[in-house]
């Protein structure tokens, strides 16, 4: 299977000022790429909007991913507003309780896709009951897991381990320890591989900016837009990041 992932879109409206960066015109490019690669799914993980949900950049980006013609995900991150995103996108009816998280098997793979919403900085407690659930309801070849923030600190003296990590991180990651899964996020817009066996964890920087995480203060590293190609059979994974110039 042939999935591709772009995170951290960061679309303002008509007119924002987001910091001299044309997010349109990157998202734009990494589509095309992505389209010219055909894959069999798009996951997109959060932070559509610049700063805050947006109905015209919903509706923006939901004209783009319904002309696809292949199918797309969407979870939600910390500057998104997951009901209404939702609801312009057209996936209302995966909402539980306001959240957005939902599972998919793919039994002729044998490859169990899970999709979390930590929009709220966290994962929500039912959230975690019903991960602990899906997780031991299924027997797979292969889990993956598309999520915003990072269960796992890559430095802790970092801007982004400091200020803006997932805030129940120690809560969540005895569940996601007790099988072996591949994890693909994004929050960090930074490239990292970060493992704690049997877990994995794919940090996929952004299509806005990328960030130096050894710096203690905001500190921008380079401004190359990029997205993740991820394919799998059976049990085997391979994955790379690809830069759009």
């Amino acid at each position: 299977m042939k999935i591709a992932q772009l995170t951290d879109l960061h679309i303002g409206r008509e007119g924002e000022d987001t910091y001299g960066v044309d997010g349109r015109a990157n998202f734009l490019r990494c589509l095309e790429e992505i389209k010219i690669w055909q894959p069999d799914l798009l996951v997109i993980t959060g932070d559509l909007c610049f700063s805050q949900g947006d109905v015209e950049v919903y509706t923006w980006l939901a004209g783009h991913f319904q002309a696809l013609p292949f199918p797309f995900r969407v979870i939600g991150g910390n500057h998104d507003d997951v009901p209404l995103m939702a609801g312009v996108l057209g996936i209302p009816q995966v909402l539980q309780e306001g959240y957005l998280y939902y599972e998919e098997y793919r039994e002729e793979d044998a490859l169990q896709l899970i999709y979390l919403d930590t929009a709220s900085h966290s994962l929500s407690a039912n959230q975690i009951r019903w991960l602990e659930r899906v997780l031991v309801e299924r027997e797979a070849d292969l889990r993956l897991l598309f999520m915003h923030h990072p269960p796992l600190l890559y430095s802790r003296s970092g801007f982004m381990d400091s200020k803006h990590a997932l805030r129940n991180g120690e809560e969540v990651l005895p569940v996601l320890k007790r099988q072996s899964i591949q994890v693909f996020c994004g929050h960090y817009h930074a490239e990292k591989g970060l493992h704690q066996p049997p877990l994995s964890v794919f940090i996929t920087p952004s299509t806005f900016l990328q960030i130096d995480l050894d710096k203690p203060d905001f500190t921008v590293d380079h401004y190359r837009p990029a997205w993740r190609k991820i394919e799998t059979e059976g049990s085997f994974l391979k994955t790379e990041v690809r830069y759009v110039r």
